[in-house]
């Protein structure tokens, strides 16, 4: 007997596309008689992980997307953050508090308005 990784899909959540629910060591024997629907976690764009989605068109797993604005590596299978909109002399950092470009700028704690989806220096 030999044990493979698998990884173990909920229903369908789009067509095509399903959530990892859970990885699992198994042989072809049990998941070929299992009610469940496992992928074999291998030759894969990226691996498997709890709470990913796994594309089939992809041959892969990805996470959900972060936010609206992240594009899909399809390639790779990771999101890429939004360009910044980057000010004259302003450096930008990634914040993944928030999953955006925040200003970077040295001794000055920037504060994320979820309102006018602006980052503003506190009061």
């Amino acid at each position: 007997m030999v044990l493979h990784v698998y990884a173990r899909l909920s229903n369908d959540v789009g067509i095509g596309t399903s959530i990892v629910v859970n990885i699992e060591m198994a042989d072809e024997e049990f998941v070929s008689n299992s009610n469940e629907t496992y992928i074999l976690d291998s030759d894969k764009v990226r691996n498997a992980q709890i709470g990913f989605i796994y594309d089939e068109s992809r041959n892969g797993f990805y996470e959900p997307q972060p936010t609206p604005d992240h594009s899909l590596d399809e390639t790779t299978l990771k999101w890429i953050p939004p360009a910044p909109n980057v000010g004259v002399g302003t450096t930008y950092i990634f914040n993944r508090d928030y999953w955006m470009w925040a200003p970077e700028s040295p001794g000055e704690n920037y504060i994320y308005n979820s309102e006018t989806n602006e980052w503003q220096l506190p009061s």
